[in-house]
Parts: structure tokens; sequence; C-alpha cells
């Protein structure tokens, strides 16, 4: 006990004799002399500011103050108001801390190089840390002098910083803060051997992929950010090259990024919307075509919501309201954003963002005239200007082997002069399917729908198609839909319908349970099975109990399409093996078949998959989908082709009764069961 009350004794003392001193200091800092007009006090808090820790400037302020472009550019200093879409990066990457990397899959005119260029010029100046700069090749690498050294001259806060030009390389950039390592895919050494902070990498998909990540230069240059453990940023930017071969498209599809996609909104009905080339349109020429000079002139951008007509004069409004949303995120016409991003990552991807949304081009007439001389060109066999197209004016990847059909010969064999017009039921027609694919863009789900008519010998046509977006919209179109039929119109709803619930069974199994002659359908891969379809059961929330009271009352209430038979049909009717006397031929409306140009991307959805190594492979193929889904459910309305040729012609008279799967189950399988289209094989 006395020893701790000696203690305490001695701490109190301690404590008085530090107060006496520091006292004493202050006041001897108070009491010091005028030292060059400064005072003690003054002393002091110059001494305190010198060692306070430097808060740098946003780049969101100091960019548009200090990057200047040299002189000749188009632009002459950096402007978010003309790159809007640039502002929401910065903020959801550049200043979030937990943020590692970052993929710009971005169109020409985006301004996405100079981002970075600006970026690595804001962080040398304001907090300045070790980076490198990786170009694709070793050429890119020899145009730093044309073009990144007179950036950075250009800048006055940077070019206070750079050595004189008789003391510069292509090894590194040696300013007065830090240095930037200049690094070239085409030159494993130059990736090596250095720290670094901050990495760019200019033109990424450019940059040669290699079989392992020890000598793949994109990766071993990431691999010297291994010794921070902090604030580490790595952004990758360019246009994207074929799938195959692009880096970025693999971080499109990865599950474990964050894909994050810009909003913009409606100037008329104030709803938000990504944009897609789809949705240009455009006039045609007295006799119904496309020409490149016209619809440079008169392109405009339909709104996916209430199709409202988009100017070029709202373009500048529309793309500064845009805003980026992670997947998993919604927002309202107000601009409130909500939901939680799906996946929790430091690895994010802003895009693709197409040349829509660039302010430095004239309007939606420069994407609209790129795109009819890209599809002409490619419809004749030139694929150049299409593969260009993609890259740098759709910020999409191509696909080398997306498919083997050019769409003018698809027009000429689907043509029939018994289908003249796109939305009028064909008067031999016995009936109608309704078939969807299913996608989704945020929470909402997207329904691509196709209606065909049947009749005859297993004879189709395709009445009409397009695209709704929400479960809402989906039930209110559906219901209101109806087609010219003779002298009357003619209501789909009721018709045999079928949604594919592959990746959203549940949703899709509640949206058609209350629908009458409606099935959830799967696409099966039993090379085995020698039917279109059979019928099946829904099996999420039942336990097995149920399942087999199920089965045993032959209660049916899933559509199986048989995927391999339905491709093949789907590729001998594309490819001209399935003739307009065969069964199983489907045409398309002949003004659609005449005006092939205006129609080009419906018509290589139909051709988009092809058979690889024993399985199917494509993308952008819901159309065809939803044809190879019209097929199967023709097959299993009429009794998988018992019926053809003994149902009546369709009228309102004739409306389908309430069930369209025999009860008595599926036929067992007959080996020795001749192929649904003689001579197919």
């Amino acid at each position: 006990m006395a020893r701790d009350g000696s203690n305490q004794r001695g701490k109190r003392m301690s404590n008085a004799l530090e107060g006496d001193r520091l006292s004493m200091s202050s006041t001897a800092l108070q009491v010091l002399p005028s030292l060059g007009g400064i005072g003690g006090t003054k002393f002091r808090s110059l001494v305190q500011e010198g060692f306070r820790r430097r808060q740098p400037e946003s780049p969101l302020e100091w960019m548009p103050k200090h990057i200047r472009f040299p002189d000749g550019w188009e632009e002459t200093r950096f402007d978010f108001d003309k790159c809007p879409h640039v502002r929401g990066f910065i903020e959801l990457f550049v200043l979030d801390p937990s943020k590692r990397k970052a993929n710009l899959p971005w169109a020409t005119r985006l301004a996405k190089t100079t981002t970075l260029e600006g970026l690595v010029m804001w962080k040398a100046d304001q907090d300045p840390v070790p980076m490198a700069a990786l170009f694709p090749d070793n050429d890119s690498l020899a145009a730093v002098d044309d073009h990144l050294y007179p950036v950075f001259e250009a800048c006055a806060p940077i070019a206070a910083q750079l050595p004189p030009k008789n003391l510069r390389n292509k090894r590194s950039v040696r300013l007065k803060n830090c240095t930037i390592r200049l690094a070239s895919g085409g030159k494993k050494s130059s990736v090596s051997g250095f720290p670094s902070q901050w990495v760019v990498k200019f033109e990424h998909d450019k940059t040669n992929l290699r079989k392992s990540s020890e000598g793949d230069p994109s990766a071993r240059l990431d691999s010297r950010t291994s010794g921070f453990c902090r604030n580490v940023k790595i952004m990758e930017e360019g246009t994207p090259c074929d799938k195959h071969l692009s880096r970025a498209h693999a971080l499109m599809i990865a599950e474990d990024v964050q894909q994050v996609h810009f909003w913009v909104q409606c100037p008329h009905c104030k709803q938000f919307q990504t944009l897609h080339h789809d949705n240009i349109e455009w006039d045609k020429n007295e006799h119904g075509r496309s020409e490149a000079g016209l619809a440079a002139k008169t392109a405009w951008y339909k709104c996916v919501h209430k199709s409202c007509r988009i100017e070029d004069h709202h373009r500048t409004a529309m793309m500064q309201s845009g805003r980026w949303l992670i997947e998993g995120q919604r927002i309202d016409k107000n601009g409130k954003i909500s939901g939680q991003p799906k996946v929790d990552s430091d690895t994010m991807v802003f895009g693709p963002l197409s040349k829509l949304y660039s302010l430095l081009i004239k309007g939606w007439g420069t994407i609209a005239a790129e795109l009819v001389a890209a599809r002409h060109a490619w419809a004749l066999g030139n694929d150049k200007l299409i593969r260009k197209c993609y890259a740098e004016t759709l910020g999409l990847p191509w696909d080398p082997q997306r498919r083997t059909v050019r769409t003018n010969d698809l027009a000429v064999r689907l043509r029939s002069d018994d289908h003249p017009e796109r939305g009028v039921i064909p008067p031999w027609a016995s009936f109608l399917t309704f078939t969807n694919d299913v996608g989704k863009i945020a929470e909402e789900l997207l329904f691509y729908w196709m209606v065909t008519a049947w009749g005859g010998n297993c004879r189709g046509a395709v009445v009409d198609w397009g695209i709704w977006q929400t479960r809402q919209t989906f039930l209110k179109e559906w219901a209101a839909a109806q087609y010219q039929l003779g002298a009357e119109y003619f209501k789909i709803f009721g018709q045999p319908s079928c949604v594919d619930s592959g990746s959203y069974s549940l949703e899709i199994y509640e949206l058609c349970r209350p629908i009458k002659n409606c099935y959830p359908s799967k696409g099966d891969t039993n090379s085995k099975a020698v039917d279109l379809y059979w019928p099946g059961y829904q099996r999420q929330g039942l336990s097995p109990r149920e399942l087999e009271l199920k089965k045993k009352a032959n209660a049916h209430d899933l559509l199986y399409i048989n995927s391999h038979l339905t491709q093949e049909w789907r590729v001998g009717l594309t490819e001209g093996r399935i003739t307009p006397e065969m069964p199983g031929f489907v045409s398309l409306p002949a003004d659609v078949c005449d005006s092939w140009q205006d129609h080009e991307d419906f018509l290589e959805e139909l051709t988009a998959d092809s058979y690889v190594d024993g399985e199917w492979i494509g993308e952008n193929n819901e159309f065809g989908d939803t044809l190879r889904y019209a097929r199967a459910l023709a097959q299993c309305f009429t009794g998988n082709g018992k019926r053809w040729g003994k149902l009546p012609s369709l009228s309102n008279s004739s409306r389908i009764g309430p069930r369209f799967f025999s009860r008595s189950g599926a036929a067992p399988a007959d080996p020795d069961r001749q192929h649904f289209v003689q001579g197919f094989k």
C-alpha cells in the first residue's frame, strides 16, 4: 500500500513538472523576439501546420481547374458537363477506398483515355504515390512523346514537375514528387522490378493474352501492387475486342464482379433507362430501305418505356441526368436510388458504355449512319465494318462465330407470298402460340415474346415479336394484344403459351399459375430424347409425398423443351434445308423480308447459336429461342403432331379449350420412331 501511494505521488509530481515545462515553453515562444517579422505565436502555428497531413483536393474540382489539352486538339479543357459519366465513375470508384480494380469497356468519344491520364496527373500533384502505366504493345509505348508528354506539358502543376526534354525516356516519367513507370504488353521485362500503388492500363483488350498469369503482362503488373495494403487502384480502359480474346468480356460475365450500368432519364416521361442501339429510329427512302445519309439526318431515339421521341437537342440534359447503378440497385423518377448491390466486391466493370452516351458527337444520326453502313457490308459478307462498329460504336465484344447464315439469305429463304404482312394472321392459321424468353435488367424481368401462327401440315408463320419490360407491363400488353384476322381482330390471350423459367423458376411459376393455357417451360439437353417436348412437374416447395401424388394424377404443369432437337430444327430452317413444302417450315412476313436491312438484329438472333464441341453456344439469341419454343409448343398442342391438318381454321368462335396437355402423361419413347421431319439429319 505504501509503495502504491509513493508511485501516485511520483506521478503527480512528474505531471506537474511536465505542465510547468510546457507552460514555460509556451511562454518562451510567446516572448521570443521577432524573427524576420514572425512572432512566437505565429511561428508555433507554422510549425504545427508543417506537420499536419495535407488533404488532397478532390479530383472533381482539380481536373476541370487544371487539365488543359494541347494546341490542335478538338477540346481545350476537361469538362465534366461534356462527359458526365466520368463524374459518377470517380465518385463510385476513385474516391471509395474499398474499391481496388475497375474496368471501363467504353466505345470511342467517351473520354476514357483522357480520364485515366487526368486521374494520374491529379494523383501526382495532390497525393503522389508510385505509379505505372501499361500500353498494349511497343508501338503504343513509343508514341508517348506524341500523346502522353504533350498532355502533361499542358497541365501547369505537372509541367512544373517534368524533367527537361533531353532527360526524358520511354521507361518512366520522373516527376519531382513521384515516378510513373511506363510498361509495354509486348516487352516482358518492362513490367518487372518496381512497386506501384496506382496502375493504369490503356487499350487493355489489345494487350495480348498469355496462357499463364506469370507470362501475362497485365497480371504481372497487378502483382506489383502487392506491397501496398491499402489505397491501391488498378484502372483498365479500352474498346472490347473479339469475345474469345476479350479481357473486358471475361469480367462482364464474372459472378464475383460488380457490374455497373449508366442509367439516363427520359426528358418526357422522366423514367430512367439504359440506352440501346436497337431503339434508334430513322426514316427510310421511297423504297422503304435504309440509307446511311438519310439515317444521319433523320435519326431519333425511342424511349423504352413509353416510346417518347427523344431528339438531338434533348441529349445534353439526358446524359447529364445519368447515374451509375450497381447491379441490384434501382432508381425512381425522382432519381432516388434504392436496393443493395447484388455482389460485394472490390472489382467493378463500368459498362459496356456505347457511343450513344457521348456528348462529343453530333447526335443520334452519327450512330445511325454507322449502323446502316456496317449492317449493309456485313450482309454482303464483309465483317470489317461490323467489327469496328461493335468495338468503337457499341462498346461490345464481337463474336466471330456468332452466325453462319447471312441475313439477306435468311430473308430470301423464309419469305412466303401467303404471309404478306407483319401483324396480320394468315388465313390458313388454325391456332397461335405465344412464347417467351426471359431476361433481367436490374431487378425487373424482361420478356422477349413471339406470336406464331400454325396450320396445315406443320406450317408456321411468325406474326409479330417484341420486348416488354417488367411483369406488370407484360401482363397488361399481353391481355390487350390482338391481330388482324380477315375482317376482324383476334386476341392472343388464351392461346397456347409458354414462358421460359430457366433462371427465374419461382417468379415464372407464380406468373403462369393463374393464366389459362400458359405453362412455364424449361430446356432439356437430353440428346437421346426423340420428341420435341415432354410434360413435367413443378417441384419447388413440394414434399416428396405431394410430388408423388401429383405424378399419380398426371397433373402436368411444366413443359420441357428438347433443346437439341429444336436447335437442329432451327438450324435446318435457317440454312434452307427445310423448304416451304416440307413440314416444319416457318415463314417471316414478306414485308419484313423485303426490308431485311431494317430488321437485321432480329434476323441475327435467329441464327446466333452454333453447335461447337458437342454443345450449343451463342449469345443475343433470345428470339431464336422463342422460335424454338414455338415449334415445341405447337407440337405439344397437336398431340405430338397427331392433330396436324385436323384443326378448324382460326376464328373468334373457335377458342382454345382450357387444357392442352394430355392427362395420360408422356408416352414411352420408341427407339424406332422416325424423325419429325423426313430426311432431316
